[in-house]
């Protein structure tokens, strides 16, 4: 009787055990399944900053030099990367992938956006 009741404490044990371990491995995978306006490896996840939620926008992985023209926006870069573009308001816009050199982005509407943390209105 008694190797009974220890062999039903060690399944239970065991059962508790995988539980957990099932649980958390679950609720890992709920957050990656989560939609998010930003990237993987720039995240751009919110602050608590005095009571406000703030924004923080990702930038390019790698240096880039930016030049208005027009309405268009020429970009120089030294890597193959992604730029992200944010609106006025924080959120996320659009993704454009650069080439090694130039690169331009047009078709942009008007208004204020935000291009590696740079403030960057199109007319």
């Amino acid at each position: 009787m008694k190797k009974s009741v220890q062999l039903h404490k060690r399944f239970l044990a065991v059962l508790i055990g995988a539980l957990i371990v099932t649980a958390k491995a679950f609720s890992a995978s709920a957050e990656h399944a989560l939609p998010q306006d930003t990237l993987q490896g720039m995240s751009a996840s919110s602050v608590e900053m005095g009571g406000v939620l703030k924004k923080q926008m990702a930038t390019s992985p790698f240096p880039i030099q930016m030049k208005m023209q027009g309405r268009s926006i020429c970009v120089r870069s030294n890597y193959n990367q992604v730029l992200p573009i944010y609106n006025r308001y924080g959120g996320f816009y659009a993704l454009f992938r650069l080439s090694k050199g130039v690169n331009w982005i047009n078709g942009i509407p008007q208004g204020i956006y935000y291009i590696n943390n740079r403030k960057v209105v199109i007319p």
